[in-house]
């Protein structure tokens, strides 16, 4: 399978586009979600200052608590956004047509991630006086609009129950659930800008960076248009390990050799901050993507397909072990995969004794019992024990559901005509499935391996 040279070209500004590559996950793991906020950019633009004041007491009797922090900072003071986000609601109101300008001015966003982020006391003065009658809402921005990290949303103010607290930008931070979080660790922890961001338009080429044969040099070629953005680029081993890193500020050519470098599968990224990243998947070595050591493989083609159905990610962040052997814990999460794409698997139900709740595998092999692919039941799996080829046919005739069973045949001289395996071992014989050896025998016994595992699920799944 080839890699093919591409050319990538993100605006930012009405939109952004992200181009990530593959996730990488180990072969004995499941993915997580991260709990935490992408690091954010700081809402001021210029002098500021604030102290953490959240839950301090507000109001009469400490009838409430502060909810924010306050920043405090010059009337007409630049806001952003914190992040990428859409518009939640402004003036308390969560539609365009529904903005009541007499209640200037307020914003709140929802970001891709599911936090909020809070904007209040926002201007509400023509600039120069406290008339109240300034609109402290940057043009464009309503409810249902998307906006991006640094993008100008308003002006710093006193609205509201400011008038005698100094202008400032109370801002707050909300989690997806809706709990009030303490936003002075989120804004001391941004990133400072000296300007709201602008659209700004960015090309990476990676023609000459795609496939790499040491010890040949290649070229990556990097064009911000004449903005000046600074960016970070660094190649990386598919599953971590950085390897070479860049940076420059403006256009730029990256010149990488990969001598020395060991063959497999690489990521190029390139970083822009809060204007983006571009990911790209680039290979090192003369071998057939993604690994260097499937080539002799009789099972080669399968062992690829596998990977571009994210069945797989091999032994190691460049090796697929064709031969070494599988546990039947291994093969049924194979298995699984092959079914259905979710990552969504069920909560352990003690299916079996010895699948114990939060293991890699206790998922799809849960998955597999309410598919009534595996019978449960409650006794022993043997999870780290060896799979088998007549357990392979086994599981995976349960899963095409096929029962049209013939009568004996035969056909593998090893396979006896009383054996609990023979009916399905025909049948996957006569669909094309299981093959046998040239000799005429299928070893039911036999240790399955991994290249005999991706030959039989690429065949019949």
């Amino acid at each position: 399978m080839a890699l093919r040279p591409r050319s990538f070209t993100v605006s930012v500004g009405v939109a952004l586009f992200v181009l990530t590559g593959l996730l990488a996950v180990p072969f004995d793991a499941e993915p997580t979600q991260a709990a935490e906020p992408a690091e954010l950019i700081f809402p001021v633009i210029g002098s500021n200052h604030y102290s953490d004041t959240f839950g301090a007491c507000r109001g009469s009797g400490c009838s409430r608590t502060h909810d924010g922090v306050d920043i405090m900072a010059p009337k007409m003071t630049p806001i952003v956004a914190v992040d990428d986000g859409v518009v939640r609601y402004v003036n308390w109101s969560w539609t365009a047509e529904g903005i009541d300008p007499t209640r200037c001015c307020t914003m709140a966003i929802e970001h891709t991630d599911g936090f909020e982020s809070w904007y209040i006391h926002m201007n509400n003065d023509t600039p120069g006086t406290d008339d109240g009658n300034g609109w402290g809402i940057a043009d464009g921005i309503v409810p249902g609009v998307q906006v991006y990290a640094g993008q100008l949303i308003g002006w710093v103010g006193d609205s509201g129950n400011a008038e005698s607290a100094g202008s400032h930008l109370h801002f707050e931070y909300h989690a997806p659930d809706g709990t009030v979080l303490n936003p002075t660790p989120y804004v001391d922890g941004a990133q400072v800008i000296s300007a709201p961001i602008g659209a700004v338009t960015y090309n990476v080429d990676f023609t000459h960076f795609t496939q790499v044969v040491a010890p040949s040099e290649s070229t990556l070629v990097i064009d911000t248009f004449g903005s000046g953005i600074s960016w970070t680029a660094e190649v990386k081993r598919r599953m971590g390990g950085v390897v070479f890193t860049a940076s420059g500020t403006a256009s730029g050519t990256i010149l990488w050799s990969a001598a020395g470098v060991v063959a497999g599968p690489y990521t190029a990224t390139v970083d822009f901050g809060p204007y983006g990243k571009v990911e790209h998947a680039i290979q090192v070595g003369d071998y057939e993507w993604p690994f260097i050591d499937d080539e002799g493989s009789y099972a080669v083609t399968e062992i690829e397909e596998m990977w571009d159905r994210g069945i797989t990610e091999g032994c190691d962040w460049n090796l697929f072990c064709p031969n070494d052997l599988l546990t039947r814990a291994q093969l049924v999460t194979l298995i699984a995969r092959s079914m259905t794409e979710t990552v969504d698997w069920p909560l352990h139900q003690g299916s079996y004794s010895d699948v114990a709740p939060g293991q890699w595998y206790t998922g799809p092999i849960e998955y597999l019992v309410q598919q009534g692919v595996l019978p449960g039941g409650g006794g022993e799996f043997g999870v780290h024990e060896p799979a088998t080829r007549a357990m392979v046919v086994d599981v995976m005739m349960n899963a095409i559901g096929d029962t049209a069973y013939p009568p004996y045949q035969g056909y593998f001289s090893d396979v006896a005509e009383a054996e609990w395996f023979t009916q399905k071992i025909e049948r996957a014989h006569q669909l094309g499935i299981a093959l046998g050896y040239p000799d005429g025998t299928f070893r039911p016994h036999a240790t399955l391996t991994r290249e005999e595992a991706a030959a039989f699920l690429m065949r019949g799944l």
